[in-house]
């Protein structure tokens, strides 16, 4: 069972690198620590900071890394915590980059923009998607991937390739 932090009515936030993470959760779904490290050299002091005006909360799933997501966005089930940490990860790693990341969305040099999707839980559409395996497996086909085991240790482009 995920366990949620309450809600806590909100408060002021004075805190422009707290603002940042905001919004950089915000159009992710929510984040790792460590991810959130990779956008924001003061990631602690940010999430702690949410966390007590009320702007986001921390979510556990015992042997994951805890999520913090903001507040407005549904908590992560057991069945979808780790897509959740997941799509934070690949988020940051663009972000880090340099590129943008808008509402699970990210917008490579080429400027073509992918879906950000997790496998093997979600179907996958036709279009332009980047796929972020779970497990390790890739899906048939030519996609662009990712697994969330490199996404924790490596640069971007280095987690990057395509199936098939």
């Amino acid at each position: 069972m995920v366990q949620v932090d309450p809600v806590r009515p909100p408060g002021i936030l004075t805190s422009r690198r707290a603002e940042r993470v905001l919004k950089f959760l915000e159009q992710c779904g929510g984040a790792s620590t460590g991810a959130v490290q990779l956008v924001s050299r003061d990631a602690e002091a940010a999430l702690k900071a949410l966390r007590v005006t009320g702007y986001a909360r921390r979510c556990f799933l015992p042997g994951q890394e805890p999520l913090y997501v903001p507040v407005g966005f549904e908590s992560p089930s057991v069945e979808t915590y780790l897509a959740r940490l997941a799509l934070g990860w690949c988020a940051a790693r663009a972000v880090e980059t340099g590129l943008p990341v808008a509402r699970g969305h990210v917008k490579l040099p080429n400027g073509e923009v992918y879906r950000i999707l997790p496998y093997p839980t979600s179907s996958l559409p036709d279009g332009l998607v980047l796929v972020v395996s779970l497990n390790g497996r890739v899906p048939a086909g030519r996609r662009l991937c990712c697994r969330l085991v490199d996404l924790r240790i490596r640069s971007f482009r280095e987690c990057l390739f395509y199936s098939g």
